[in-house]
């Protein structure tokens, strides 16, 4: 089974996809789903909520992620504030801003990051050389 990548980090990405260090995440709370399959047609789906609790090493407005197989449905900030999620159709970085620069050393966090993916998983049984 693959696992789908998610992870924070801040400005100025670059077209290698590598993300900046200026942002530093200290603490993940993560809800998962399952969704198992109804019937042979229907797709394993996970979907859950992450607050992610970070502080900046660099001002910036902006937080970056690197996703790969997850859809970012919703985002809001440390005062509940909705912000958007800027995508790149060529990319795996997404990035949403927030109202205010953050400031160095302080902490943030973003909440109820409203994720959806596909984790593939092959229910084929393998056969095991001896």
């Amino acid at each position: 089974m693959s696992h789908p990548d998610l992870v924070l980090s801040g400005d100025d990405v670059g077209l290698d996809q590598y993300l900046p260090k200026n942002i530093y995440p200290y603490h993940y709370d993560v809800k998962l789903r399952v969704n198992m399959p109804a019937s042979d047609n229907d797709e394993l789906k996970v979907t859950g909520q992450v607050c992610i609790e970070f502080k900046p090493t660099e001002t910036s407005n902006r937080v970056y992620f690197n996703v790969r197989n997850i859809d970012i449905l919703k985002a809001n900030d440390w005062n509940s504030r909705k912000l958007t999620v800027e995508k790149d159709p060529h990319s795996e970085v997404r990035h949403v801003e927030v109202p205010e620069v953050m400031e160095v050393g302080k902490k943030y966090y973003l909440k109820r990051l409203k994720l959806t993916f596909d984790s593939p998983v092959s229910c084929e049984k393998q056969k095991l050389d001896n």
